[in-house]
């Protein structure tokens, strides 16, 4: 066996041929012991100094299988308790008890991601809750992620990859070249006030397809009718989807009515509005349209995102590099 000092860990040859090291880390529970396997002690040796390199830089090791709901309880007791007041402490532990727990509490800390965590979000608006609530919880998961990233327990917060919603409800007309075939995302409406997100990649152009282009021309002659019929009531914001009035829409309102909408062409009622933009990115990828595209359509922070949300529609798109390498050396 070869050992090391100073707790450098050990390499040591097994029964069955293989090499294996041993090393201990510091855990948010605890000291504990892990273990390396390799085919030979180089293998090995390389393994066990980028690990020791990863603890020393303060990564968290030996909690693969901690869920949400049990990290989440750690960083109340441990984190947050006695670090804010206590009215604090107990508005932080309701919001994770009634909205985060139930909608991700079983879901690894490492398996978490930012489209587990938007449709959270979306549910939470869908059931009608107020944006406020939704803002809250956002806060309080934002913050509770942020000290995982400092214990060194995931590579980075996938809160700051969430989309803001809103969108489509302050979109205005000045944006929408139809003309072009195109529109400008550089406002987004929340709580009841305009906004302008807050990436570049959240404020984008997108080409509209014919049937796209079509629609909004339809809607646009509809509503300026609308807009004659209610002379005087109307109050013009420049709205591409406004209320009955003209005044923007609040997302309990587009809810009720998409509901609507799924009852008359017989669709599941458990179909959230957020799942279409899903939708419209695995029409896209699987007909081999390049992530790229998809990346800068959906306002992704990065082609990254977009990939890691979606790998498993990339499996089942037609790869072919074996016979793509045939054919490129003839």
């Amino acid at each position: 066996m070869s050992k090391r000092g100073n707790g450098e860990g050990s390499i040591s040859r097994r029964k069955d041929g293989r090499y294996m090291a041993r090393y201990t880390v510091q855990t948010v529970t605890g000291a504990k012991t892990k273990y390396l396997y390799g085919k030979t002690r180089v293998e090995v040796s390389n393994k066990l100094a980028k690990a020791i390199a990863d603890r020393a830089d303060g990564m968290v090791f030996g909690d693969e299988n901690l869920d949400m709901n049990e990290y989440l309880n750690r960083w109340l007791r441990d984190s947050v308790r006695g670090s804010v007041q206590d009215r604090t402490f107990d508005s932080y532990s309701k919001l994770v008890t009634r909205y985060i727990v139930p909608a991700i509490g079983d879901v690894k800390l490492k398996k978490l991601s930012p489209m587990k965590v938007q449709a959270m979000y979306r549910g939470m608006q869908d059931r009608g809750l107020s944006p406020r609530t939704v803002q809250y919880t956002h806060a309080v998961l934002h913050r509770a992620l942020k000290q995982a990233l400092r214990w060194g327990m995931v590579p980075r917060n996938v809160c700051e990859a969430v989309d803001r919603p809103g969108e489509l409800l302050g979109l205005k007309w000045k944006d929408v070249d139809l003309d072009g075939a195109s529109l400008l995302v550089n406002c987004a409406l929340s709580e009841g006030k305009f906004t302008v997100p807050k990436t570049k990649k959240s404020r984008r152009r997108i080409d509209l397809s014919a049937t796209s282009v079509a629609a909004l021309k339809a809607h646009r002659k509809r509503q300026l009718e609308e807009r004659l019929r209610l002379a005087g009531l109307w109050e013009d914001q420049g709205l591409v989807f406004p209320s009955a009035v003209g005044t923007p829409l609040s997302h309990h309102n587009v809810v009720r009515a998409f509901k609507k909408l799924l009852k008359r062409a017989d669709l599941p009622e458990t179909i959230r509005l957020y799942d279409l933009r899903h939708t419209c990115a695995t029409l896209l990828l699987s007909r081999n349209v390049h992530a790229k595209y998809v990346h800068e359509l959906l306002g992704h922070a990065s082609i990254a995102l977009t990939l890691d949300t979606y790998s498993h529609i990339l499996p089942s798109m037609d790869g072919g590099t074996a016979s793509a390498m045939d054919e490129a050396l003839g």
